[in-house]
């Protein structure tokens, strides 16, 4: 049987993919039925005013947030997320793997010739996801500007 947290860990992974596809898949709607219409290209909340995307802690005496982050930022912004939490599903996926077949992960240690502690490190490591930003190409300054 796997772990409370394995269990929660795996519905987080997939709630966060989920969530961020659909945000894309909103966004994409609002680009392609406001094509030519710069000013309208923003998501409507539930009142159908446009609001612009935010990142942040909404709560709290500490609030951090950024406003009016840029659609094409934010583009960036989630495809890292959902990267990430894919990567982090693999992981999770993983892990519950050996909780339901221990007797398995043993048999791998031993045909591999290392210790179990050893075998679990080897196998918590992954490849590291490249969470880097998109390249945005922007136009030099005009003369005068610094």
């Amino acid at each position: 049987m796997i772990t409370q947290q394995t269990a929660a860990d795996i519905w987080h992974c997939y709630r966060e993919i989920e969530a961020g596809k659909q945000l894309l898949k909103d966004i994409e709607k609002v680009e392609k039925e406001n094509l030519g219409y710069k000013h309208e290209q923003h998501l409507k909340d539930a009142f159908g005013y446009r609001r612009n995307l935010q990142l942040g802690i909404p709560m709290g005496d500490n609030v951090h947030q950024l406003l009016n982050v840029a659609p094409k930022l934010a583009l960036s912004v989630i495809r890292a997320h959902i990267a990430e939490k894919e990567q982090n599903l693999i992981e999770v996926n993983e892990r519950a793997r050996i909780e339901l077949y221990p007797e398995q992960r043993e048999k791998e240690a031993n045909t591999a010739g290392v210790s179990e502690d050893t075998y679990d490190a080897k196998i918590s490591i992954s490849k590291p996801v490249d969470t880097r930003p998109a390249t945005i190409k922007s136009e030099p300054p005009g003369p005068g500007v610094l």
